[in-house]
Formats: structure tokens, C-alpha cells, sequence
């Protein structure tokens, strides 16, 4: 329409009739109380409808889950549960009842899988070996040397060897662990023939005098070990046999002669067949005892 102000002026106005369409009202979210979640995040749904966010990280409350530990399980914001793999069980050590030994020391070896002990000073019983007295292999004669050697007494390893001069006389060598006298008769032993799985044992002195040191040298087959040593005296009675960690094994020879019956066993797959380990020993009541070094 048209308005004259004056008689020179016309100002025109313009009225906009008003539009019939209303405004679309503005979005408003309405976060859903439950927790929405995947293997790493939480969030809150819209409920509200043409919600136009898409993306889970802008939604509310989106973060990752939080957890006590490695062990723990759910979420403590929203709950989500995880999969947590089972702790590994804790190693129980499994000690070795025979000796490991090296040139100082001894100790036992864990026998269970994975252990993680790798250095022999922490594992168990580790400690200096602790020498013996002399102890006599082979006596001295009057034109022959003879041996003698020192043995830790915790674990058997051979820790000092030493030549004994000959004697340049009749009598014996005194000292050491031998007890050789003054009798000058000898007692050669009966060595008996094993039946099977390996030959007669070596015998070391072949004609030992009383309270000499007789070594024994047994002799198995391949895929053999020793199974029994026995010292059986003219008395009928037992001699005490010591198993050495050399294999071979040792006597005291009492008065008059003995005999040696050393038999063997097929070795089991897992165990050395020479190794020193039990010796049964017959008694002469027909029991059998054990002695283990």
C-alpha cells in the first residue's frame, strides 16, 4: 500500500504478510540411561527420533573402558564384561634327589618343566663341596705306587687325587682311609660271572690284605646298568659296599676272602646306565637292605 506524507513525497510500505509453514523445532538429545558398548568403548544412545549424530564418539559419554587390572573382568563404568584368560600357574619346583655337581660345587636341579632358575647358586643345596679324609683306591706295595683320593661327603665328587710312593719294603702304607696292617697274607676274592647283561667286575687290589680298600669296576653291557653289588664274607655275612660318583664302587676287605657278585638291569631309556645310585645289599638272614651314596 501506499502512504502520501506530503505533497511532493510518497513513501511506500511494504507489509509481509506472514508466513503459514511453522519453524522446525530444534533437536533435542535424550540419552538413553543404559550403556552402549563394543570390545573398547562405552557410550549413550539418543532416544530421541532423526538424531543426526552417527559416529559412537560423539554420542555421549563415549570413552574407553576402565579396568582394575589385567585380571579384572568388567568395566568399572559400564560394566561390559571382557574376556580375561586364565593367570598362569604358579612353578612349583620339583628338586632332583641325586646330586648335581661341578668342580667347587653341588646343588639339585628342577626337574619340573619351565622352570626359570637358570644360575646353579640359586638352585637347591647349593654349597662348596666339602672334602673327605684320604681314602685309598689302590695300596702302595713295596715296587708299585698306589693311589688315594679325597670325596666331597655331601655329594660324592672326587675333589683331589694323589699317587701313593711305593713303599720300597715289605710293609704296607699306613694313613688315609686304607687301615692296611701288618698281616702279609692276601685274600683273593671270587668274582662271579654275571648271567647276563655284562662281564665280571674288575677288582682293584687282586690280592688286598686286610683293611685294604678294594675298588670294584663293574662292567655292563650297552643298554645295561648296574643293579646289584654284593660283598658276601667267608663268615656269611654282608661286607658294606660305598657307591663312588665315578661308577665304581668300594670295600674295606675284611680277614679272609669274599665274594663278589655284581649283577646288572636293562637302563631305562631316560637314566645313564652307569650312573652310582642304590645298592641292594644281601644280608646274610636272606634280607635285602639298601644303601644309596
Amino acid at each position: 500500500r501506499f502512504t502520501i506524507l506530503s505533497n511532493r513525497n510518497l513513501v511506500a510500505v511494504f507489509e509481509q504478510e506472514d508466513d503459514p509453514t511453522p519453524p522446525e523445532p530444534e533437536h533435542v538429545h535424550e540419552w538413553a540411561a543404559e550403556w552402549s558398548t563394543d570390545e573398547t568403548y562405552h557410550w549413550h544412545e539418543c532416544l530421541a527420533e532423526n538424531c543426526e549424530i552417527a559416529n559412537d564418539n560423539e554420542k555421549d559419554g563415549y570413552a574407553a573402558h576402565v579396568y582394575d587390572d589385567e585380571g579384572d573382568e568388567a568395566c568399572n563404568v559400564c560394566g561390559h564384561i571382557r574376556p580375561v584368560p586364565p593367570p598362569e600357574p604358579e612353578h612349583v619346583h620339583e628338586w632332583a634327589s641325586a646330586w648335581s655337581m661341578a668342580s667347587s660345587h653341588h646343588w639339585h636341579e628342577c626337574l619340573a618343566e619351565d622352570c626359570d632358575i637358570v644360575n646353579d647358586s640359586e638352585k637347591d643345596g647349593y654349597a662348596a663341596h666339602t672334602p673327605s679324609e684320604w681314602i685309598v683306591d689302590i695300596p702302595a706295595s713295596s715296587n708299585a705306587a698306589g693311589r688315594r683320593h679325597k670325596e666331597c661327603t655331601v655329594c660324592g665328587w672326587v675333589t683331589e687325587t694323589e699317587s701313593i710312593p711305593a713303599t720300597g719294603s715289605d710293609s704296607r702304607p699306613s694313613g688315609g682311609s686304607s687301615g692296611g696292617g701288618s698281616d702279609s697274607t692276601t685274600y683273593p676274592p671270587v668274582v662271579e660271572q654275571p648271567s647276563t647283561g655284562g662281564s665280571a667286575a674288575e677288582v682293584s687290589p687282586s690280592n688286598p690284605r686286610p683293611g685294604d680298600t678294594v675298588t670294584i669296576t663293574p662292567k655292563p653291557d650297552d643298554g645295561y646298568k648296574v643293579d646289584q653289588v654284593v660283598v658276601t664274607g667267608r663268615d656269611g655275612k654282608t661286607v658294606k659296599v660305598t657307591a663312588r660318583p665315578n661308577g665304581t664302587y668300594a670295600f674295606t676287605q675284611p680277614s679272609g676272602s669274599v665274594t663278589i657278585a655284581v649283577t646288572y638291569s636293562p637302563s631305562s631309556p631316560s637314566s645313564p646306565s652307569k650312573r652310582p645310585g642304590t645298592v641292594l645289599l644281601q644280608m646274610s638272614q636272606g634280607a635285602i637292605g639298601t644303601m644309596t651314596r
